[in-house]
């Protein structure tokens, strides 16, 4: 499985399906399972628009309550979209990404939510999962009633 490593409040706004597109600044050919891991990297609110902070507050990150340094969730990367392409109207999911043109959308599905965060160490990249940590079972996650 491959891992990619996101900045809070994002990977947490991945793992709660308010986010559904990654930004990125290249393509990524990778389609399948992919790894959301949470950056070691302290989010501060202060140092962003209050508004913004208030609006992800409201949807139900809770700051304080963030995890670091750990996969949080598994997601399937089933699209890598250029921006331009794409017709967005959502306000959230468009202030949790950058969409100006020449970028491309990485579409994330089916986010399954892991019952414990997996410590692990991130990279700059899409990333192979560490052959030295388990990868999550079935009873790992936390199961979603639809």
């Amino acid at each position: 499985m491959k891992v990619l490593s996101l900045t809070q409040p994002w990977a947490e706004a991945v793992r709660l399906r308010i986010k559904r597109f990654e930004t990125r600044g290249r393509r990524i050919n990778y389609r399948g399972k992919l790894a959301i891991h949470a950056t070691k990297e302290r989010f501060d609110p202060r140092n962003y628009d209050p508004a913004w902070v208030r609006l992800l507050a409201d949807m139900g990150i809770v700051f304080e309550e963030l995890d670091y340094g750990a996969v949080i969730c598994i997601a399937t990367l089933c699209a890598d979209l250029p921006t331009d392409t794409l017709l967005l109207r959502d306000p959230l999911e468009l202030a949790l990404g950058d969409f100006s043109a020449g970028r491309r959308a990485l579409r994330l599905a089916d986010v399954r939510v892991l019952k414990n965060p997996i410590p692990m160490r991130g990279h700059q990249m899409l990333f192979d999962w560490p052959s030295n940590i388990p990868q999550p079972a079935d009873a790992d996650f936390v199961e979603v009633i639809a």
